[in-house]
């Protein structure tokens, strides 16, 4: 990770006496110190992540190729843009492998379940399905990312309807 000796100072600082205490139920354990790592919630969390994959998110920054990567924190989309499928399939297979050999160089583990594939077309063609490394991935009909969910036609229907059930659920609780 390339960072600025003054910011490593500020963090080896900030990670210095750190406590948290656990809660299960209706029990919470008595303060302890930590040796290591961050309390879940620490402020500090999302500016660690931010420099953490930042090589990430902007090595597949390429817009004469019509792809890049948009993330936060560890939720990260790869967008690629192609008007021919073997063309397209090139880029994706490329995309994954950069992820791929990212994640190995910074101790990364891709939870290959939680990786998923979508063609956004409004012609009718015959879905590949790429390799994520040495897993095939089938074309899904939708996919979450930052809570929104994303379908393949962009309608947004199925977030728009998980949005009024919830809204429904609201109300009759009034």
């Amino acid at each position: 990770m390339n960072c600025p000796q003054y910011l490593q100072q500020i963090i080896s600082n900030f990670l210095k006496q750190q406590y948290t205490s656990l809660t299960l139920d209706d029990y919470s354990s008595p303060i302890f110190r930590i040796e290591q790592g961050l309390p879940k919630g620490s402020p500090l969390l999302v500016i660690l992540y931010f420099l953490y994959n930042t090589e990430l998110i902007t090595s597949g920054f390429n817009l004469t190729m019509y792809t890049t990567a948009l993330g936060y924190i560890d939720d990260v989309i790869q967008p690629t843009a192609h008007k021919n499928i073997p063309n397209f399939m090139m880029q994706i297979h490329d995309a994954g492998n950069k992820a791929l050999s990212w994640g190995e160089s910074h101790g990364a583990i891709f939870n290959k379940k939680k990786s998923h594939f979508m063609i956004l077309t409004h012609r009718q063609i015959a879905k590949p399905s790429p390799f994520f490394g040495e897993d095939r991935l089938d074309p899904v009909p939708s996919t979450k990312w930052l809570r929104i969910t994303i379908d393949s036609k962009l309608t947004f229907g199925e977030q728009i309807s998980k949005m009024k059930a919830k809204f429904k659920a609201k109300i009759t609780q009034l």
